[in-house]
C-alpha cells in the first residue's frame, strides 16, 4: 500500500499544473487514503449536478473547484472520520467538451464531443469538414460568451505555432465556422460555366458572321 501510494505521490507530483485547474462534470478522480482500502482503485467521477459520492463522507460538491480547493475540503472532512489522514487526489481522465461545427457543407451545423486541450484542427476532424473546399485561413471561433477568434489553421498545421495553437484551443460551448474557398469549384458548377461559355462563343461566332 505505502509503495503504491509513493507511485501517486510521484504522479502528483509530475501533475502538479493541474492543482489549478478547476473540476467539471464528467471529470473522473482517482482518490487514495493510505491504509483504507474502500479507495483503491475506485474512480469517482463528478455527476451532472457538480457532485461527486465518497465512502464515510457522502456527497461532496466538487465542480468550479480547483484540484487544490478540492483536496482542502475532502481532507478536513476525512480528518473527522480518520486520526490525520494522507490523502492523495488526482485527476485520471478529464470531461470532454462539446463543440458546434457549423460548415459550407452542412445544415444546421453539428455537434462533436472533444477531449480537453482539443484544438480547431482536430473539431475539422472530428467534424468531417471537406478541407479541399474550405478556406482554413478564415477559420472563426465563436466562444460562448460572444467573443470572435480567427484562426489561420493552414498557418497552425504547417507552423504548430505555440502562440497560434493556445488562441485555437477550444472549451464546451464554442462554435467553429468554417467558411468555402472563393474560388473552389465543384465538378457540376465547372460544367455549367464550361456550358455557358461554349454557348457565348457560338452565339458570338453567328452573329460575327452575320
Amino acid at each position: 500500500m505505502i509503495k503504491r501510494f509513493l507511485i501517486l505521490l510521484i504522479v502528483l507530483l509530475i501533475s502538479l499544473p493541474l492543482y489549478s485547474y478547476e473540476l467539471k462534470q464528467g471529470d473522473r478522480l482517482k482518490i487514495v487514503i493510505q491504509g483504507v482500502k474502500d479507495f483503491s482503485d475506485i474512480p469517482f467521477v463528478i455527476q451532472a449536478d457538480g457532485t461527486l459520492s465518497l465512502p464515510y463522507i457522502g456527497e461532496i460538491r466538487a465542480s468550479g473547484l480547483t484540484m487544490e480547493e478540492f483536496n482542502e475540503i475532502i481532507s478536513e472532512k476525512y480528518n473527522v472520520v480518520f486520526n490525520n489522514p494522507e490523502i492523495l487526489s488526482i485527476i485520471i481522465e478529464k470531461a470532454p467538451i462539446s463543440v458546434g461545427i457549423m460548415a459550407f457543407s452542412q445544415d444546421g451545423g453539428e455537434l462533436v464531443s472533444l477531449p480537453q486541450g482539443s484544438t480547431v484542427v482536430e473539431a475539422l476532424a472530428a467534424g468531417g469538414v471537406n478541407l479541399r473546399k474550405a478556406s482554413l485561413s478564415r477559420v472563426k471561433i465563436i466562444r460562448a460568451d460572444g467573443t470572435v477568434v480567427k484562426v489561420n489553421v493552414n498557418k497552425l498545421i504547417k507552423t504548430g505555432d505555440p502562440v497560434l495553437r493556445k488562441s485555437a484551443i477550444l472549451n464546451t460551448g464554442d462554435i467553429v465556422y468554417v467558411p468555402k474557398k472563393f474560388l473552389y469549384l465543384d465538378l457540376q458548377t465547372t460544367l455549367q460555366i464550361v456550358s455557358l461559355v461554349s454557348s457565348l462563343i457560338v452565339i458570338f461566332k453567328y452573329f460575327s458572321v452575320e
